[in-house]
């Protein structure tokens, strides 16, 4: 006799909760008990228009053909084309973090090996105002973009315009202060998902919290754990009872 598995909750952070959002679209959702996504995008409407797509361009240079897939050790090549700077201005509201937080995150969390395809996917979903799957011929969707008619026909599965099949129950958590992933990414997703108990937080000084909180200080912030992990703990643990 086989026995049920239970359902989980899911907390993602930025891809994490992007990830959480393409899994609970298809049968994942019958795995979730419900998702918190914090700093999450989908749209890539808002981000597009932000300072991201410059800096994509500037690390684009150095990475192999999209075709193929090797290792990167991104930082570097960060701190190469001199846009170290840059990078922690898009990543935090710096007033809102310590100092010495923000440079361990840096020098610790971002300086590892990852695919070089990963940057190529977050340059197609910027480029294209898209959160889709990988295209199978970068080039060709390049192509695409020029022929609407094939594009819709001939372009990978889109997880922005299928947010409708995610039925789960969702906490979308934003930063006012978040150039990565803008209010306006959030609550895109939160307005498009299918899920009928959701909540949406935007953590702003308009909103009574200490500060605009930008991507990283949503859970690194210098008040994140008296005013953001509160928040998400009570969502949980109202759905505990349910």
């Amino acid at each position: 006799e086989k026995k049920l598995r239970p359902k989980v909750f899911w907390v993602g952070k930025s891809m994490g909760g992007m990830i959480a959002y393409a899994y609970g679209e298809g049968k994942g959702k019958n795995f979730l008990k419900g998702v918190v996504t914090m700093g999450s995008p989908v749209a890539f409407d808002y981000v597009a228009g932000k300072e991201w797509p410059v800096f994509f361009k500037s690390i684009a240079k150095h990475l192999y053909p999209r075709r193929f897939s090797m290792p990167v050790r991104w930082i570097k090549i960060v701190e190469k084309v001199g846009m170290l700077d840059r990078l922690r201005h898009l990543m935090a509201n710096e007033k809102n973090i310590y100092k010495k937080i923000l440079d361990e995150y840096i020098e610790k969390g971002l300086d590892n090996t990852i695919a070089s395809k990963i940057f190529s996917h977050f340059a197609i979903l910027i480029k294209y105002h898209d959160f889709c799957q990988y295209p199978k011929n970068p080039w060709l969707y390049d192509l695409l973009h020029y022929f609407p008619f094939l594009r819709c026909r001939l372009a990978p599965y889109s997880y922005k315009y299928n947010l409708g099949k995610f039925t789960v129950p969702l906490l979308a958590i934003a930063g006012k202060g978040d150039k990565t992933a803008p209010p306006e990414e959030i609550k895109f997703a939160f307005d498009n998902v299918g899920s009928k108990d959701k909540k949406h937080v935007v953590f702003s000084e308009e909103n009574g919290y200490s500060a605009d909180y930008g991507h990283i200080d949503l859970n690194l912030g210098k008040k994140a754990k008296d005013e953001v992990y509160p928040e998400i703990h009570k969502w949980l643990v109202e759905r505990t009872k349910v």
